[in-house]
């Protein structure tokens, strides 16, 4: 916003100060037009210069100042300028429509429009003031309406695109990276309040099974129902995500391993209800890693979790292991080995 309107000023004092040297009406007065160019100058400095830390109640007084200019240029442009220099009331439209309330659009377009019908009656005319001034308002009034539409339109996709980078499309849960940028911030809240957190990394056991068996379809159809059964067992502050193809996890925002390890136990349970019914066998490892006791950032965490994930998968699945000095010990013995010739 900050730039646009440097740019909207700055380009509106150069074409200002440009007619100056143009052939001009006999009435016109010099000196208002160029302070009106250096006070435009002035005013796109400020926001290039400050543009941090100016309040939005400084940038949304710009269209009206830029009404209140050209309403000088209006009067001081001459008679038979008053057409030319209401074309810049299409920029106030514009970016009013475009950064504000459409209320508030209207409002700078209605003064835009007053001036020129003001200019148009105080000078000389040849009966067509009605004219000018209909076709002029309502030029403004349409390119603020599109603009505002379009706007609103550019917003709505953004939004849903966003929601698409962050949602898996299969579940509808969290996605891998919003997972990540979550946990980033219950990182950061828990570093500050003191308070706790666990990582509760979930892998199915099975799920390839049922995918060699019954095709992919009917994988994804286990997977939505999974994903549908652990979300009503977790609580409204725990964060679920798919991360993978088989794999979730969940953000335990306040609970220690002990309390994971509870929530945990529920899921398996949960899983074991939903699917007591049918042929399908699937159970799930869990890993448990807790903030501040195994790791304080992003990437420990997640290792660790990762790591008490992989002991369950190791000890034959269908198990809850919450980390441990000796799992990572166990790891870390492991990739000296695999480095070793």
């Amino acid at each position: 916003m900050a730039r646009t309107f440097a740019y909207l000023y700055a380009f509106g004092g150069l074409m200002v100060a440009v007619t100056l040297v143009l052939p001009a009406s006999p009435d016109r007065h010099a000196l208002p037009i160029a302070g009106v160019s250096v006070v435009a100058f002035m005013v796109a400095a400020l926001c290039l210069w400050r543009e941090r830390i100016l309040p939005v109640e400084f940038f949304r007084a710009l269209p009206l100042a830029g009404v209140l200019l050209i309403a000088v240029l209006l009067f001081s442009g001459g008679s038979m300028a008053s057409g030319a220099y209401a074309l810049f009331s299409i920029w106030v439209t514009v970016s009013a429509f475009y950064f504000f309330h459409p209320a508030y659009g209207v409002l700078c377009t209605g003064l835009a429009s007053a001036c020129y019908l003001v200019a148009l009656l105080i000078g000389p005319h040849d009966g067509l003031i009605e004219l000018d001034w209909v076709m002029m308002t309502g030029a403004l009034f349409v390119a603020g309406v599109l603009v505002g539409r379009l706007r609103s339109r550019v917003e709505v996709l953004v939004d849903e695109l966003g929601a698409a980078a962050r949602t898996d499309p299969l579940t509808g849960l969290a996605n891998r990276r919003e997972f990540a940028s979550r946990l980033r911030e219950e990182i950061f809240r828990a570093n500050r309040d003191g308070s706790t957190l666990s990582v509760i990394a979930l892998d199915l056991d099975g799920l390839k099974t049922i995918n060699d068996r019954s095709g992919h379809q009917a994988g994804d159809r286990v997977l939505e129902r999974i994903g549908a059964a652990l979300l009503r067992q977790c609580r409204a502050v725990d964060r679920l995500a798919r991360i993978g193809g088989d794999e979730f996890a969940i953000i335990a925002a306040g609970a220690g391993q002990d309390e994971a390890q509870v929530l945990s136990q529920r899921l398996q349970w949960a899983l074991e209800e939903e699917f007591h019914a049918d042929s399908t066998a699937v159970t799930m490892s869990v890993g448990i890693a807790s903030h501040p006791d195994h790791a304080r950032d992003l990437e420990a965490l997640q290792e660790a979790a990762d790591q008490a994930l992989y002991t369950a998968k190791r000890r034959g699945g269908d198990c809850v292991v919450g980390f441990s000095p000796v799992i990572a010990e166990e790891f870390k013995f492991a990739e000296l080995r695999a480095r070793a010739p």
